[in-house]
């Protein structure tokens, strides 16, 4: 009975780390596949007449980071150049500095997740919920009255 007593607990903490570590490793997929760096956004910025940039920060945007295949996925099938950009890439602690600060003065973001339109180097539209807050349908009427503008500014 006593070696029944124990292994509940150890049992329980077997499984915190299984499903911790796999949150890590997401984590890491994510940062290392989806997030565009600070150099391919300078490209962009310059080469593109308009695009979407989205901003977030690995520390606080759990959601946003659950969920940040969907929005991949989301940007990418509006065919329109994008850009997902990680606050916090490249972050000097003894400075408290990245090199996506510019940018983040820049474009105004005032709190991350959040999502622009931008032409010609101008923000021209903003979606932003709130803190770590960032739904999908939300993210999906936002891109698609955003295309529709432009496609009728096109005409």
């Amino acid at each position: 009975m006593s070696l029944f007593l124990y292994s509940i607990p150890l049992l329980v903490l077997v499984i915190g780390v299984i499903v911790t570590t796999k949150k890590i490793l997401h984590t890491k997929w994510i940062l290392s596949h989806l997030v565009t760096d600070t150099k391919k956004l300078d490209i962009l910025l310059k080469n593109e007449r308009q695009m979407f940039i989205l901003f977030f920060d690995e520390m606080t945007c759990r959601n946003v980071i659950r969920n940040m295949n969907m929005l991949h996925s989301a940007l990418k099938d509006t065919k329109v150049p994008f850009a997902i950009i990680n606050t916090l890439e490249n972050y000097d602690y003894e400075t408290e500095s990245s090199p996506v600060f510019p940018y983040v003065d820049h474009f105004e973001i005032q709190y991350t997740p959040t999502l622009i339109f931008v032409k010609n180097g101008t923000k021209q539209s903003v979606h932003c919920q709130g803190p770590d807050q960032l739904q999908l349908e939300k993210v999906n009427k936002f891109l698609s009255e955003t295309i529709s503008k432009m496609n009728s500014h096109a005409v």
